[in-house]
């Protein structure tokens, strides 16, 4: 406080009273105008990419210009705000190199105590950069699954079906599946009436894929390769077959629901009975007379 005093007039003139405050004044002012204007421009910056992202069905890499925006917000908040502040206590005749050279002691003693923030910091961005996962993703993060709600450089934090949120640290993600990073898929397992063939079958189902692509409903949802893979299993229901829709991301289960709805109304407008478990009963006459089954 001493150095600060020295530097002002001894007697406290207030000419130089009011040229200090109006100095400080005008600082803070030309750093909040500057701070608005990189503000607006970031926001504008992310409608006009987010526009052009959705237009060419990208909606995944229009969630993650808003995320990288956001960051990017939070970045020039902060570095304005310190510049501000250096430049304000200069002002005011405080010697700012002690005060620097004092955050990097702090900092570096900060970072040794502080090292799960740290880590946190370091995965977070490395999850946001390299495009791991971003907003509305539906993903597995140490065994628990939902949608990301929350993806910043500390924390991502997931929704899952039962409204319950899950918050993790980014450094204590130690395994990370995404269901719908660039596109997804749904893998039905189908069963077919007695009485149809695989061929019949497949004929059927490469039917109803291609007449939901051609429905305009559904042709920018299923918008990749639809594939009857085979037989998948011989059980208690009959034959079911494996077939493979590539979708747009996270659109795999209503496109899944659609199809076994058009499915099934198929079987039933053909007369064919819906497929279910079906036991048999066999009776059998021993040498005495007697039942057993």
């Amino acid at each position: 406080m001493d150095k600060i005093w020295e530097s002002w007039p001894s007697q406290l003139d207030p000419t130089a009273v009011v040229s200090k405050a109006a100095l400080v004044a005008i600082t803070v002012l030309v750093a909040v105008i500057i701070h608005r204007i990189c503000v607006k421009a970031l926001l504008k910056f992310q409608d006009i990419l987010t526009e052009a992202k959705l237009k060419s069905h990208k909606p995944s890499q229009a969630q993650r210009v808003q995320v990288v925006v956001g960051l990017l917000r939070q970045i020039t908040t902060v570095c304005i705000g310190l510049f501000t502040a250096m430049i304000v206590l200069d002002e005011l005749g405080v010697d700012i190199r002690p005060i620097l050279a004092g955050a990097g002691v702090v900092g570096l003693a900060v970072g040794f105590g502080a090292q799960s923030l740290v880590k946190d910091f370091f995965n977070g961005l490395c999850l946001i950069l390299e495009n791991q996962i971003t907003l509305g993703d539906w993903v597995t993060i140490n065994g628990k699954s939902g949608t990301v709600e929350v993806l910043n450089f500390r924390i991502t934090v997931l929704r899952d079906l039962e409204g319950t949120i899950h918050v993790f640290p980014n450094g204590t993600i130690d395994s990370l599946s995404n269901s719908t990073h660039g596109w997804s898929a749904a893998v039905l397992d189908l069963p077919v009436p007695r009485g149809q063939t695989f061929e019949q079958a497949a004929e059927v189902l490469s039917g109803i894929a291609k007449e939901m692509k051609e429905d305009p409903a559904w042709k920018d949802i299923v918008t990749g390769e639809v594939e009857v893979q085979g037989v998948q299993d011989i059980n208690e229901r009959g034959m079911i077959v494996r077939l493979r829709m590539v979708t747009a991301p996270g659109s795999h289960w209503s496109a899944g629901r659609n199809f076994r709805k058009r499915l099934a109304e198929y079987w039933t407008n053909q007369g064919y009975e819906l497929p279910r478990p079906s036991q048999s009963l066999y009776v059998v006459q021993s040498d005495k007379g007697e039942k057993a089954g």
